[in-house]
């Protein structure tokens, strides 16, 4: 059984120091960060209140929503302000230049 594909998602010089693109993969909008010159991917939907993580504030391994900053861990997508709120990750690399996004076969 296949683990997924990697799909390039954008340059990695485009993504500055705790910043955030939002890019849309195979139909899902999903949100790649740098952080500590590493590159994490989640989920752009905010499930407390749908706003957008990608365009959100990135504070070390933390993201903050723009709508009502609720904070997730990039690595690990935990909500760190209520219980039973996670966002779902993606494993990240980066080739030729491009960070790219682990998705689902």
């Amino acid at each position: 059984m296949s683990e997924g594909r990697w799909v390039p998602a954008v340059e990695q010089k485009k993504l500055r120091e705790e910043t955030a693109r939002i890019c849309e993969i195979e139909g899902k909008k999903i949100a790649v960060y740098r952080t500590d010159d590493q590159f994490f991917a989640t989920a752009n939907q905010c499930p407390h209140a749908d706003g957008s993580l990608g365009l959100g504030k990135v504070r070390g391994l933390l993201v903050i929503c723009n709508r009502h900053d609720w904070k997730f861990h990039l690595k690990t997508g935990v909500c760190k302000t209520a219980d039973g709120f996670d966002v779902k990750t993606y494993k990240t690399r980066i080739k030729s230049g491009w960070v790219e996004v682990l998705v689902e076969d």
